[in-house]
């Protein structure tokens, strides 16, 4: 037993360091999406709307960056708070619920992501890699939860044998 508790704790580490990593790719994705493709940015713009280009270019980005920061924030305290755990320091329990929360999130864009695809104006290598890369980012988040849970379950197992 308490050679998968080492196991799981291992697991837990990784994972919080690739969450973190999953969430400050993230953040400079978005700014590379905004500064080397504005055009995408920009596609739904209207310029008979009397609202300058520019104007509607800051605002999506100001707040797209808001959304980032605050996503990565919250990959940061998962992540953290896991590494936390698997090195048995004190830490916030509350980490694998907010994880859950997470992955329905990313969940739900993967799915938003399979509905919108249109193959016509994206290119397929694009559209699979990014694919390839939020998937992978979900199954880490995936493992984390996971192996909080397992960890967990073992530790009090392991104390109410002792």
């Amino acid at each position: 037993m308490e050679k998968e508790i080492r196991r799981r704790q291992s697991i837990l580490s990784i994972t919080g360091i690739g969450v973190i990593f999953f969430g400050l790719w993230n953040f400079i994705k978005i700014n590379l999406y905004f500064f080397l493709a504005p055009d995408k940015v920009l596609a739904g713009y209207d310029p008979d709307s009397g609202v300058s280009e520019k104007l509607v270019f800051v605002l999506s980005y100001v707040f797209c960056i808001f959304v980032a920061l605050i996503g990565l924030f919250i990959r940061l305290w998962i992540g953290r708070a896991a590494i936390r755990e698997a090195r048995d320091l004190p830490f916030r329990s509350g980490y694998p619920k907010l994880g859950i929360f997470l992955l329905i999130l990313q969940f739900a864009f993967l799915v938003i992501d399979f509905v919108g695809l249109n193959l016509k104006t994206e290119t397929v290598f694009d559209f699979i890699a990014s694919l390839i890369v939020d998937l992978t980012s979900f199954f880490m988040l995936w493992e984390l939860v996971s192996s909080a849970i397992k960890l967990r379950k073992l530790k009090r197992a392991l104390q109410a044998g002792a």
